[in-house]
């Protein structure tokens, strides 16, 4: 457990793989409650748990409480934002994939390109350009770590077992 969400529920992080890597790959299942497809590949690649031991970045205020575009109150102002922040700072990352759902793309966000290329690849979705919003994890990760890569996989709104498998081996392509 690395920190709480809003609604006092755990928020857990699961080690795989040897402990000095030569990559340090960091994927999240899930970053919006309503999106959850992500979680059943985070946790097939996952050995056991890790001991214990909107971000920050050009942010600026979305939508209104409710909306799901939302940035808080200010940076930072969600629990699960801090904590993630803080995971991120603490175990450095050289990728992060952030899940989420429903368009059914690997985002273009900024990191590396032939990185993002190669998943989407694999995968067998298409590499895409989002909208750009304020403060995204991907792009305070890609400007606070030099030389990391960090970015969204939008899952399609249903994910099967073949999917699930494919997005599974191409996370462990990129272990290298």
């Amino acid at each position: 457990m690395f920190g709480t969400s809003v609604t006092g529920r755990p928020l857990i992080a699961l080690w795989s793989g040897h402990p000095h890597p030569p990559r340090r790959i960091l994927v999240v299942g899930v970053i919006h409650g309503d999106e959850a497809a992500g979680l059943p590949i985070a946790l097939a690649l996952s050995d056991h748990p890790v001991l214990p031991s909107n971000f920050p970045y050009h942010w600026a205020p979305i939508g209104h409480p409710g909306d799901q575009q939302y940035s808080g109150a200010t940076s930072l102002s969600e629990p699960e934002s801090r904590a993630m922040a803080a995971l991120i700072v603490r175990f450095r990352p050289t990728i992060t994939i952030w899940f989420h759902q429903p368009v059914g793309v690997v985002d273009e966000s900024g990191g590396a390109f032939a990185l993002e290329r190669r998943f989407a690849d694999l995968l067998g979705e298409p590499l895409r350009r989002l909208p750009r919003y304020p403060g995204s994890a991907e792009t305070w990760q890609n400007n606070l770590l030099p030389g990391s890569s960090a970015f969204a996989v939008e899952l399609p709104h249903h994910v099967g077992s073949a999917l699930r498998s494919r997005a599974v081996l191409a996370l462990r392509d990129l272990e290298g």
